[in-house]
């Protein structure tokens, strides 16, 4: 996609990436090349009609830039004919391999040396802006990052940002740079509703090139020129940018342009700071969510889980077995929407944890189902770990397994653990998807298909994985074999 600040540039320009391929380019190279409205996103540079782009000066440049010039220039020409000086830039914001080029047409000299070098500074500060705009600072930090280049483009004196609040017909000054004063006096606010600024809110810039007829003495604050552009968002104007000078200045249609594309660009990075802040304020609305789910939903199951326990003991035990048992899964879920707000959140370095010690603290998901561990072993991995033998063997025994079997074996690149048990297995056309989220299996027991996400999702968290095995090869209604492969220390 076209950068609009580039296209409204007067020289051709055009961004390329690996192999030399175009990335985007502006509307005068088009037509300084003649390449019309043919597609040319990711067309190699050099294989363009019969021009002289595949050059060996060209090739000495880009490598020169690539090797970390900020700046290398050649002299190309075609046929004795039209010669281009072609500046080469890298774009690391891009890739490693990206470059801006720019061509300026010096047949003839025509184009005298000052106007090159306007022109080389002014695509340095339009580069600037556009990384200004699309970086990760604050908004007030981009817009004042991005006035104060502006000025600088055009030379000018002062400018000034305001952005439309609750009111729509009233801008609020968010970023001044300069001669503060120049700018609508320096007010804090402004109203968009009367002349000149009227227009702005329908999407039209106002152009100043004249405020006095005569010269303005030395140190007199008299404006002569300014500029006054929308600042748009979403096709309607959130603000304006205001550029202005103590001297006589004539706009160029281009120059228009760049300040119009400006404003858009403004726009843009002030809707993504608002959408940010949205998001921010949604998450941690869902954080509180899940605090009251995980806390005060988890409290009262675990009193329901007790109270029904002691129900159990007496002669009604029969009846309250299901009451346990949905209890059961109900602690089960919410112990598994934290760990999956632990998974999400910064992770911990991987230290030695003992296998033995993880099974054990996950036995009590097991229930009544026996538990046998063959062997031991230190991995890689965090406080977690239990949680990948707790969704194991609760898995087990939701099932119907009695027994499982933990066996763990040492290979030469890998820690191996298998977990194994005798329940209904798993039918070959399901394996594949039993570890994708929300996916339950066809046997009745079948839950809310987290737990086994869950297991892969730590087992990635430790660098290693997991896959699911028959326990008999070849004989699935055998049972199950979750195989588990973890990292050793170093």
């Amino acid at each position: 996609m076209e950068p609009e600040i580039v296209d409204a540039l007067p020289h051709p320009v055009v961004a390329i990436g690996r192999d030399a391929r175009v990335l985007w380019c502006n509307r005068a190279f088009r037509v300084a090349f003649l390449l019309g409205d043919q597609p040319l996103d990711g067309v190699r540079l050099f294989t363009l009609r019969d021009w002289f782009f595949d050059a060996p000066e060209l090739h000495q440049a880009l490598a020169a830039v690539r090797e970390g010039r900020p700046e290398a220039t050649c002299t190309l020409s075609r046929n004795g004919g039209t010669v281009h000086e072609v500046t080469v830039r890298g774009l690391p914001s891009v890739g490693n391999d990206a470059a801006l080029l720019t061509f300026t047409d010096v047949s003839g000299q025509s184009c005298a040396e000052a106007d090159r070098g306007r022109c080389r500074a002014q695509l340095e500060i339009v580069n600037e802006v556009i990384r200004a705009s699309t970086s990760r600072l604050t908004t007030d930090e981009i817009l004042a990052a991005v006035l104060e280049r502006t000025v600088a483009l055009l030379g000018f004196d002062a400018g000034a940002v305001y952005l439309v609040g609750e009111e729509p017909a009233v801008a609020h000054l968010r970023a001044a740079h300069g001669l503060c004063e120049l700018v609508y006096a320096g007010s804090p606010t402004l109203r968009l509703e009367a002349p000149p600024l009227d227009g702005i809110l329908e999407g039209r810039a106002c152009y100043t090139e004249t405020y006095l007829d005569v010269e303005h003495d030395d140190g007199e604050l008299g404006v002569f020129s300014a500029a006054t552009v929308p600042v748009l968002a979403d096709g309607r104007t959130i603000g304006l940018l205001a550029v202005a000078s103590t001297s006589f200045y004539r706009f160029s249609p281009l120059e228009r342009e760049v300040l119009e594309a400006i404003g858009a660009e403004i726009g843009a990075a002030v809707r993504r700071g608002e959408l940010e802040a949205a998001l921010v304020r949604e998450h941690r609305a869902a954080e509180l969510y899940l605090d009251v789910i995980t806390h005060d939903l988890g409290n009262l199951q675990t009193a329901a889980l007790a109270y029904a326990e002691e129900f159990s003991a007496g002669e009604c035990n029969k009846a309250a077995a299901p009451l346990l048992e949905t209890l059961r899964r109900g602690l089960s879920i919410v112990r598994r929407i934290g760990t999956l707000r632990r998974i999400g959140g910064t992770a911990r370095p991987l230290e030695p944890t003992r296998l033995a010690s993880a099974v054990e603290f996950a036995r009590v998901e097991a229930g009544g189902t026996d538990v046998r561990l063959d062997g031991d072993g230190l991995v890689l991995a965090d406080e977690l770990l239990p949680e990948v033998f707790a969704n194991l063997l609760g898995n087990s025994r939701k099932f119907g397994a009695t027994r499982v079997l933990v066996r763990v074996r040492e290979l030469p690149e890998w820690t191996e653990v298998r977990v194994e048990d005798n329940g209904p297995g798993i039918p070959d056309a399901e394996k594949g998807r039993v570890f994708s989220r929300y996916q339950a299996g066809s046997h009745p027991g079948s839950g809310s298909g987290l737990g086994l996400t869950l297991v892969t999702l730590l087992m990635e968290r430790y660098g290693g994985c997991v896959v699911l095995e028959d326990r008999v090869t070849g004989r699935p209604s055998e049972g199950a074999a979750f195989v588990l492969k973890f990292r050793r220390p170093g």
